[in-house]
């Protein structure tokens, strides 16, 4: 139900391009040959599975949306309706070869093809990104806080894992052990550590939970992991699909906070250089009036801090020279009304400066 092989293949052809087909062909064929398989039916097979991850980079490479970094949701997606397309080629040259070769009766080929399109589906999900993302490692979280988290966040999840998936402490947690405990760990990794946090505790639960199935099929253990090749592949699909969305939606809300941080620092530094005041002015429909923004020189010209001036424009129009008070404040309403650029000479008596 799930064949990493697919993924690791699609991944080479992403960041290496279409010179490793070779390699996934011979990887293929020696593969099949070792299992067993007949030399003519392991190169018909090899074949598909070379072709399925041509396929599949083929489209992704005329998808000029697609990033192979995968740092936005629709990267993602793409990844996952093309995996999802191309694994059909493989799945459908490798059950026919199987039929014509005698090794599987017709009556059960469909069920032999989508156990294929399955296992070569989860496996472009799951490895496929993890590949792709895990090139660029973080270093940020070789720091002596981020370790610590790290360590926490993963151990949790791990012991999570076991609990659920290997039937560690069943005795005292018994029934209450269920799979739907891994989507907390899950979401804590896609908010805490992003995209390669949510990969790690992924491919650690796949893991656990094919383990688990395992052991408990043969009777070694008693667990709540999902019963049935079918509900693990279910499971899986939900969990990867579900995790990484979450985190890539995370990671582009960060991104997009700290452009901003960094396009606001910059222009404040760029208003305190400039002469006058740079401002926004803000009237409402009752007559209240207020500047969201206004750099610092605003205090030297008009006596009004920036947080003052925020809140309301009162203590601003009070330092208007009492006969020119009227003039601006008409001025004022008339560009609101016309929606002209506003313009207006008046003067200002401030304290210690005077008129």
């Amino acid at each position: 139900m799930v064949w990493p092989s697919s993924g690791l293949a699609l991944a080479a052809l992403i960041l290496g391009k279409e010179r490793y087909w070779p390699s996934i062909f011979i990887g293929a064929l020696a593969g099949n040959v070792m299992q067993g398989s007949p030399i003519g039916l392991s190169m018909v097979i090899a074949f598909g599975n070379s072709l399925e991850a041509l396929s599949c980079f083929w489209i992704l490479s005329h998808i000029k949306r697609f990033k192979p970094a995968l740092q936005h949701p629709h990267d993602f997606l793409l990844l996952s309706a093309t995996g999802a397309l191309g694994s059909v080629v493989s799945a459908t040259i490798g059950v026919s070869a199987l039929v014509l070769s005698g090794v599987v009766t017709k009556s059960v080929a469909w069920h032999n093809f989508l156990n294929w399109w399955q296992g070569d589906v989860l496996g472009i999900l799951l490895v496929t990104p993890l590949i792709l993302i895990w090139c660029q490692v973080p270093h940020d979280w070789i720091k002596r806080k981020r370790i610590t988290k790290a360590t926490i966040c993963f151990g949790l999840a791990f012991l999570a894992g076991q609990v659920v998936f290997l039937g560690w402490f069943q005795g005292f947690l018994g029934i209450t052990a269920r799979g739907y405990w891994i989507f907390l760990f899950v979401a804590w990794a896609a908010v805490r550590f992003g995209r390669h946090g949510v990969l790690l505790v992924l491919i650690m639960t796949a893991i656990q939970t094919l383990l688990g199935m395992v052991l408990a099929a043969g009777g070694a253990i008693n667990n709540q992991a999902p019963v049935g090749l079918l509900n693990f592949w279910l499971y899986m699909l939900v969990l990867t699909i579900v995790g990484i969305l979450i985190a890539l939606v995370i990671d582009k809300v960060k991104s997009t906070e700290s452009l901003l941080l960094q396009k606001n620092t910059l222009f404040s530094k760029v208003s305190q250089r400039v002469p006058g005041v740079i401002y926004q002015f803000k009237l409402y429909p009752d007559g209240r009036s207020c500047f969201p923004f206004a750099s610092e020189a605003m205090q030297d010209m008009l006596g009004t801090s920036q947080q003052q001036a925020q809140e309301d424009a009162t203590t601003a129009f009070s330092t208007i020279h009492y006969e020119d008070y009227d003039y601006v404040i008409d001025s004022i309403q008339e560009s609101a009304r016309t929606l002209l650029l506003w313009q207006c000479e008046f003067r200002v008596v401030l304290p210690e400066h005077g008129v």
